[in-house]
């Protein structure tokens, strides 16, 4: 008996993933295990007086990487594309530019099968009398 099994997501624009399996009459499926990628930052912080930032990082998946994307206040700065589809490890370091005040940074990192991970993060751009929230840097959780 062969099976092939078919994972659809929702997300628009993502794959479907197939797997065949050769099976024996009263065999079951093998268990299959999908896990979203890591993503690890370093370099940013809460709060900035510069209008300028480098943040950095590193992606990583065991079924490889495929892509990682940066987001500022909902556009595109930045885009990472793995250089091969088995390449587990996807550092990053991108530099960007604040707007005053408020922030919003999206990271989304995807991986081999189609599975991402999402950070967001509100970096806060101008003097602390300003915006009085501690400042600190922004962690890899």
């Amino acid at each position: 008996i062969s099976v092939t099994l078919h994972v659809a997501t929702a997300t628009a624009g993502a794959p479907t993933l197939s797997w065949p399996f050769a099976l024996q009459p009263g065999q079951a499926l093998p268990p299959i295990t999908l896990e979203p990628p890591t993503l690890q930052l370093s370099g940013a912080r809460v709060r900035l007086e510069r209008h300028r930032t480098r943040l950095s990082g590193v992606a990583s998946d065991d079924s490889g990487m495929r892509e990682l994307l940066v987001f500022r206040n909902g556009r595109k700065v930045a885009y990472r594309p793995a250089i091969s589809g088995s390449a587990r490890r996807l550092p990053f370091s991108t530099t960007l530019s604040l707007r005053p005040g408020r922030n919003v940074i999206r990271l989304v990192a995807r991986d081999a099968d189609g599975m991402t991970t999402t950070r967001t993060l509100l970096l806060w751009q101008g003097r602390q009398d300003r915006f009085p929230l501690a400042p600190g840097p922004v962690g890899g959780a």
